[in-house]
């Protein structure tokens, strides 16, 4: 796989870790309320600070996979240009060869 693609699964059990995490940080801490709601905001603070870092390192991975993109199809289609070059210098001699032998 190319460094520049996502693997849509692995971040899919990321997220899905982090809120059985915190989940069940909730339902068995043996904290008041106040310290809960406490950390509850710590664990969407976190969530929201793994969820920005992720988006910016997907939006960077989507930005080199583009530029791969193009730079892959402006090279093919040197090569073909290339190519049709040829054969239209290919055709080009084979009239002129074929006028100047009637």
């Amino acid at each position: 796989m190319n460094e520049a693609q996502i693997d849509r699964g692995d971040y899919q059990q990321l997220m899905l870790g982090i809120l059985v995490g915190a989940t069940l940080g909730v339902l068995f801490a043996p904290e008041k309320g106040s310290q809960t709601r406490l950390n509850l905001r710590n664990v969407y603070n976190n969530l929201i600070t793994t969820l920005k870092e992720n988006s910016d390192d997907f939006q960077t991975k989507m930005e080199d996979a583009t530029n791969d993109i193009v730079n892959d199809l402006r090279d093919k289609s040197e090569e073909v240009d290339d190519r049709i070059k040829v054969v239209e210098d290919d055709i080009s001699n084979n009239l002129n060869n074929s006028m100047t032998l009637e």
